[in-house]
């Protein structure tokens, strides 16, 4: 991770980004959209524990925020692809916490 961005700021883009136009993206994280999205991406393709949590605190603030439960069933396509892509990476995590507790 570079200097630039800390757990803070990219648990802020990852639950943000897609609310943010593209000129308050670049105020709010002083860099070229380029970057935000490049980052973004990084974040997104995560394999360490750290990022793949943070990817699922980012994910539940973003329910808690629209107020949907995670247990609720999802009524659209986007939804289940959603739902789905959090439950890998919960398993991925888990499986992760359980070698390193190996």
């Amino acid at each position: 991770m570079s200097k630039k961005w800390n757990k803070e700021k990219e648990l802020d883009l990852l639950v943000n980004f897609y609310e943010l136009s593209i000129d308050e993206a670049r105020e709010r994280y002083d860099a070229s959209y380029k970057t935000i999205a490049g980052r973004l991406e990084q974040l997104f393709d995560a394999t360490e524990p750290e990022q793949i949590a943070l990817l699922m605190e980012a994910s539940e603030e973003v329910k808690r925020r629209k107020g949907v439960s995670l247990n609720s069933t999802p009524k659209s396509r986007k939804e289940q692809r959603l739902l789905r892509k959090i439950n890998k990476l919960q398993n991925k995590l888990e499986e992760l916490r359980r070698d390193n507790n190996e």
